[in-house]
């Protein structure tokens, strides 16, 4: 089914050095009535390949993360409606029949959109990836976002999310192999520890007293979410380096923050870290005993079930 062009929506994407994906993202674009580029100072071929489907291109200044740039990008917008859409995403033909209904309303300021997420080269449908909604598709003048790194947008107005379903998703080509999730993962944990720090100097500081026990206990609850309660075994392989990855970018935050305070000294005895790392092992073993459960019949789940409730 052939999409005309919509008048009224505006696309607006920010780049940084994006040359490797923003061809296929922009072919995606072929429904925009507008298309809108804010670039973040490229040194590869972003700009020039984007000249090639528009003239509104616009460089900001790069502060490491996408948040003003996509306010900017607003600002220069001129239709009523906008979708903001990443430059390694694709608006897949099956969403696109969808938008001109959407924009029909009049009382929903803002649209929720699910994300596939493609990391290593795979959808990632469980590990806590699926549905992934991000606040995309929105009346001009209604949205804004919080300057920060993954920051949530500002929303003045009903919003509605759009059912988790393939059809209505946007397609995400996330993390392309470890050492990239491991660059984004170094970038990004610098940029929220000193976030940490400049929101509140003295809460930062009272939250490195333990450090010890917040790198046990951030890794147990990312790690033992991950896997178990949203399924990241389902994901096979995939999810539990996920779940392992994940984890580590938040030990990694709590790290850096300590790092940037100049390592304040770890209040945090032995006998503290013992018994955190005994936490540790039970709610795993719980989660063990809980998938365990969830898998058996007959005699071995109501064992199952004895365990769960012992480890509870």
């Amino acid at each position: 089914m052939h999409i005309e062009k919509i008048p009224e929506l505006s696309v607006i994407i920010h780049t940084k050095n994006a040359a490797d994906t923003l061809e296929r993202t922009l072919e995606s674009l072929h429904f925009a009535g507008e298309i809108i580029i804010i670039d973040m100072q490229s040194s590869d071929e972003t700009v020039s390949l984007a000249q090639n489907y528009t003239n509104k291109i616009f460089q900001v200044d790069d502060v490491g993360y996408a948040d003003p740039a996509r306010n900017f990008g607003i600002s220069k917008a001129t239709g009523p409606w906008v979708l903001v859409v990443d430059a390694d995403e694709v608006v897949p033909q099956s969403l696109v029949q969808h938008l001109p209904n959407l924009m029909t309303t009049k009382t929903v300021c803002c649209y929720y959109l699910p994300r596939k997420n493609i990391i290593f080269e795979k959808w990632i449908e469980k590990t806590g990836w699926w549905p992934d909604y991000q606040a995309r598709l929105f009346k001009k003048g209604t949205v804004r976002w919080e300057v920060g790194v993954h920051k949530q947008p500002i929303m003045d107005g009903e919003v509605l999310y759009l059912p988790a379903k393939d059809e209505f998703a946007l397609v995400h080509y996330n993390y392309t192999s470890v050492e990239h999730f491991l660059e984004k993962l170094n970038t990004y944990t610098t940029i929220t520890a000193g976030e940490h720090i400049a929101e509140s100097h003295d809460k930062a500081t009272a939250s490195v007293r333990h450090t010890s026990l917040q790198l046990i206990n951030k890794f147990k609850s990312e790690f033992l979410r991950r896997l178990f309660a949203q399924d990241g075994l389902a994901d096979h392989t995939h999810g539990v380096a996920l779940s392992f990855l994940q984890s580590i970018y938040e030990m990694t935050t709590i790290l850096k923050t300590w790092q940037q305070l100049g390592y304040p000294k770890d209040e945090t005895t032995t006998i503290q870290t013992i018994e955190e790392l005994n936490t540790f092992a039970r709610e795993l073993q719980y989660w063990v005993a809980d998938w365990h459960v969830k898998h058996t019949t007959g005699l071995e789940k109501i064992v199952w079930q004895l365990k769960r409730k012992w480890y509870s």
